[in-house]
């Protein structure tokens, strides 16, 4: 987004202003963990992790509300085998692609993002990784989450 203009009849000037895709994502529910992992292992997707320890105590909960509100991603239930752990899906909508993947007749062209939050409690530790066939994606949800639930600045350089 670029912001231009003037002020007083001085020279105006333009800024361009950062846009964080994942503002974007629209929830994606799949059903069951073989859908979510065929997806998850879709070839050609940017890989994106980040690893920290947790800011204060693990609240399941309030971590699945921020994935859905913070990103539009779908929380899914009983997709990974470990209980503290969480599993989102979204998918960009697009004037090319305004439906999920698996709903789009050409399901190459869909942009979208799938987040794996493993938590060990215990050690108040956490790795997130997130798979996107758009690789700013991956990068704008890593970046925010890991901030947000690690309070780390910038997990990626």
């Amino acid at each position: 987004v670029t912001l231009a203009g003037a002020v007083g009849g001085g020279a105006g000037g333009a800024h361009k202003l950062p846009v964080a895709p994942h503002r974007f994502v629209q929830p994606w529910p799949l059903q069951t963990a073989d859908s979510y992992f065929g997806w998850w292992r879709t070839a050609g997707l940017a890989e994106r992790q980040a690893s920290f320890a947790w800011a204060g105590p693990y609240d399941r909960m309030r971590a699945k509300q921020q994935l859905a509100a913070g990103a539009g991603l779908a929380v899914l239930e009983n997709i990974d085998p470990t209980p503290s752990n969480l599993v989102g899906a979204g998918y960009l909508a697009t004037l090319a692609s305004a439906a999920p993947p698996d709903k789009v007749a050409n399901a190459s062209t869909a942009i979208f993002c799938l987040l794996r939050l493993e938590v060990n409690p215990q050690r108040g530790a956490a790795r997130l990784t997130v798979r996107s066939r758009h690789a700013p994606l991956a990068d704008s949800l890593v970046k925010a989450f890991a901030a947000a639930f690690g309070n780390v600045a910038a997990p990626i350089p």
